[in-house]
């Protein structure tokens, strides 16, 4: 009785450990300081002209957007971006994503105004301020809020029928964040 007993304590302790370590999503690891874009400089932290400390955007600068990607029952990546108008911009990875915890960069005024471009282009404040569908129980939401010129327009999208334009939107903005160089905060 008592190996019996032995037997599925091990046992269970095997198939808790196994099920901990499934739930294990990888982080990138590799240091990003000397690393650039196409869109984006390399930003050496050896230059005289460069200060290795983060700006603080509550100090130099007010929000331009911010988009967060919620979580769903599954493995949908969860993660949120503020992106401020001096071009500091902060990412928490959540969860189901390469880069878990807290990152900074500096956007370049190139891409700030890409940014604001596009959104002027799609007419981001004529969307409606939500696209959900209450009975969809298991969909992820993308929430944007976008600032210009001092009125923040928020748009929650959570439906399969969202027009076209606010979904290239997001990928567009997935995009500059994925070319990024980013340090850990």
């Amino acid at each position: 009785m008592k190996s019996k007993n032995i037997f599925f304590l091990t046992f269970s302790i095997l198939l808790s450990l196994s099920f901990l370590s499934a739930c294990k999503t990888t982080t990138d690891t590799t240091d990003p300081v000397l690393v650039a874009t196409e869109d984006t400089p390399a930003i050496s932290h050896e230059a005289s002209e460069v200060d290795d400390t983060p700006i603080s955007p509550m100090k130099n600068d007010s929000l331009l957007l911010s988009m967060e990607r919620t979580p769903c029952y599954g493995t949908c990546p969860t993660y949120k971006f503020h992106i401020y108008k001096n071009g500091y911009t902060e990412y928490e990875g959540i969860r189901f994503v390469n880069k878990e915890g807290m990152f900074y960069t500096i956007l370049s005024k190139e891409q700030l105004k890409k940014i604001t471009d596009r959104a002027k282009e799609i007419k981001f404040y004529y969307f409606k301020d939500e696209y959900i569908d209450r009975n969809m129980t298991d969909f992820p939401t993308t929430i944007i809020k976008y600032n210009l010129e001092g009125n923040m327009k928020t748009v929650l999208d959570g439906h399969n029928e969202t027009p076209r334009d606010l979904k290239e939107f997001e990928l567009f903005l997935d995009q500059i964040i994925d070319n990024s160089v980013w340090m850990k905060k």
